[in-house]
């Protein structure tokens, strides 16, 4: 079993869950809930990673923010939308790397 593949499935399923709670009260971006998944997922393999990561988090910021503003721009989804959707993404790998990768990796 690998405690980063747990990880990322872990907070992918826990982004759904969150997202789907969410659109009963509100529209969610589910595209930028998505991506900002992944850069959660980079922001936390990052601490626990022993190379270098500025690139890869670089990129993943910058893919979360295009597509965020594109999100936007097309008048697909308000700005407000857009936030929950990074919130739903972020806040599931952060917490999915608090439950599973915390207490496996010491």
């Amino acid at each position: 079993e690998d405690p980063i593949l747990a990880t990322a499935i872990l907070g992918a399923t826990l982004s759904l869950i969150i997202s789907f709670f969410l659109n009963n009260f509100k529209k969610v971006s589910m595209h930028t809930t998505g991506i900002s998944g992944l850069l959660g997922f980079a922001i936390g393999i990052s601490f626990y990673s022993n190379h270098p990561m500025f690139a890869i988090l670089l990129l993943a910021l910058l893919a979360t923010g295009l597509l965020a503003a594109s999100r936007i721009v097309l008048r697909a989804h308000t700005p407000t939308e857009t936030f929950w959707g990074m919130f739903s993404g972020l806040f599931s790998q952060f917490l999915a790397f608090k439950i599973y990768l915390s207490s496996t990796i010491q």
